[in-house]
């Protein structure tokens, strides 16, 4: 009696195979976890307060279908895995939307219908099918978990979580939910001269492409930055790195509390301005330094020290200026002014 709808769940599934990343994980406790204990018993399209502290969206798109609810009977009766509610769609599959994409997703999954199981089915940002997995809930009322990682793929912008109530894929409750979103990077990069309204080079001397300065002596195509580790206030690891930058050059890491679209900066572009601290001095070796250093201060510490301190929520903007020695064109910067700059760095610290 039940067989077609088996059959498109398997359907559903094959056609999610191609590119199937996504992989099963065991049980974890994620950054944002949602009981569903919060946002009260009642009917949605998408849940009213949304649900992961404020982080995703859970809906039944075009159709008033998703119940947050103490208990279902059917079959049988489920209550909530914990606490005092529970999440189910009556007749449509349920998607998860997600404001950051997320590294890892999962929860506990039940069913009261007649049928066993279901299938989550994966996209990425741009809305690409990444992967599918089968739901593990069969039709006796006991939850069951299940969870999934991106691994090293595409990471997880959006489930849709289809229950055994074929062809839509209703019927799947779900409660004690937990995601882990990816981690930010420290910072987005900014101030490549010509572009996006930037200013352009000074010197005839363009980058060769996005997220690098001006090109210089070493006709690298310009130098660029870099950052990785923590932007949080609490744990500043936070490290600079350049490239092609010329080989064995005096370079400084600086800090500016504002954006600016440019201004000729010796042979490039400096767009970090207000109030400007030079926070390291480094010899570059073959085009490269790295600040904070081994044994240097964080950049918070050192900002402080230059009386400059930053605090939770602070935005600042980075960029390391270098020895450039060659004067391109007639009239460009003077020959005191030698010097080149990569493209910049935005961070916002946090607490």
């Amino acid at each position: 009696m039940f067989r077609p709808r088996l059959t498109l769940l398997v359907a559903l599934a094959l056609s999610a195979s191609a590119s199937a990343q996504i992989a099963p994980i065991g049980p974890f406790v994620g950054a944002q976890s949602e009981g569903f204990e919060t946002q009260g018993n009642n009917i949605y399209t998408c849940i009213a307060g949304r649900v992961f502290n404020n982080t995703a969206d859970a809906c039944t798109p075009h159709s008033l279908a998703l119940y947050i609810t103490s208990g279902w009977s059917f079959v049988c009766q489920i209550n909530p895995h914990a606490g005092t509610a529970l999440l189910g769609s009556g007749d449509i599959a349920v998607e998860y939307t997600f404001d950051t994409p997320a590294q890892r997703f999962g929860g506990f999954f039940g069913n009261n219908y007649n049928v066993n199981d279901g299938l989550a089915i994966f996209f990425d940002s741009a809305d690409n099918q990444i992967g599918s997995q089968v739901i593990t809930a069969p039709a006796d009322c006991t939850w069951y978990w299940n969870g999934w990682t991106a691994g090293a793929g595409p990471l997880i912008k959006r489930v849709e979580i289809w229950g055994p109530v074929m062809p839509q894929g209703g019927f799947m409750m779900m409660d004690d939910m937990e995601v882990d979103y990816a981690p930010a990077p420290p910072a987005t990069f900014v101030c490549t001269p010509g572009v996006q309204g930037i200013l352009a080079w000074p010197c005839s001397n363009p980058p060769t492409g996005a997220d690098r300065g001006c090109d210089n002596k070493g006709a690298t195509g310009g130098a660029s930055i870099t950052g990785t580790g923590s932007n949080s206030l609490a744990t500043p690891t936070l490290a600079f790195t350049t490239a092609n930058e010329n080989a064995a050059v005096g370079s400084v890491l600086l800090q500016g509390t504002t954006f600016i679209t440019g201004i000729t900066f010796g042979h490039g572009v400096r767009c970090a301005s207000g109030v400007l601290k030079r926070l390291y001095v480094k010899i570059a070796a073959a085009g490269s330094i790295t600040a904070p250093g081994a044994g240097d201060p964080t950049i918070p510490a050192r900002s402080a020290t230059l009386g400059s301190p930053i605090n939770p929520g602070d935005v600042r903007y980075y960029q390391v200026y270098y020895r450039d020695t060659t004067v391109l064109l007639p009239g460009c910067p003077l020959a005191s002014a030698q010097f080149n700059a990569t493209n910049a760095a935005i961070v916002s610290w946090q607490p």
